[in-house]
């Protein structure tokens, strides 16, 4: 409606406030942390992607030296992306994959966060750049789903959704997943290759993988003493 429509173009537009502020301020550099969504082919009918779009507009004209990072989806610890599967995972024995093909490039949100740092420490080497970051592997929506399961050590069914019935759900008032989200899922999450990456900021990125046994315990049967047999 008009007041998401507002709200998505107000978080284009404080970007670029803040960095106004921070030119005023006599800051030596500035880094935006927008998304891989930005880019001009995503931005033109996803309002989520036309608000990241404008507020790196926004900052650019504000602060011509700063530094755009677009990451794609961050995952962490106590994230809302890996923690929202984990749970589903952890109690439903049939789950359904929205765009269960679509690729995700995730990346560890401390390594943005590093590379945020870098960017500014050298604003004359990364100053009025645009980074895409993405983590070193591309992943399926199916491929993290079993992922997670086995991190779990858990049996679980996974039923891949056919897109004219995920696009149907998304349409629904109250669902959990909008139109906005099924449109960015089912095109992927992962860098176009036409800007660098981590590798131009020194960073190696950390693959899901690395972390997610860990992260999974607590969501076992029984925590860290859970049995090999899958439930």
């Amino acid at each position: 409606g008009a007041f998401d429509g507002n709200l998505r173009r107000l978080m284009g537009e404080a970007p670029g406030w803040m960095a106004e502020a921070a030119a005023r301020a006599g800051a030596q550099a500035f880094v935006h942390v927008s998304a891989i969504a930005a880019e001009p082919e995503h931005a033109t009918e996803i309002e989520y992607a036309a608000a990241k779009k404008l507020g790196e507009e926004r900052v650019l004209a504000a602060f011509p030296k700063a530094t755009i990072l677009r990451p794609s989806i961050l995952f962490g610890e106590d994230d809302n992306f890996i923690n929202m599967f984990a749970g589903l995972i952890s109690t439903l024995p049939v789950l359904l994959v929205f765009g269960p093909d679509a690729k995700l490039q995730l990346v560890y949100v401390d390594d943005v966060a590093e590379a945020a740092v870098r960017a500014l420490e050298d604003p004359g080497k990364h100053g009025g750049k645009i980074y895409e970051l993405g983590g070193p592997e591309e992943l399926s929506m199916m491929e993290i789903n079993e992922a997670i399961a086995a991190a779990q050590k858990r049996k679980r069914t996974f039923l891949p959704m056919p897109d004219g019935l995920s696009a149907t759900f998304a349409a629904l008032p109250g669902t959990p997943m909008g139109s906005d989200q099924w449109k960015l899922l089912k095109q992927g999450n992962v860098a176009s290759g036409a800007f660098p990456g981590f590798d131009r900021l020194g960073i190696e990125p950390k693959p899901l993988d690395l972390f997610l046994d860990r992260w999974m315990v607590r969501y076992r049967k029984h925590g860290r003493f859970h049995a090999e047999s899958a439930v």
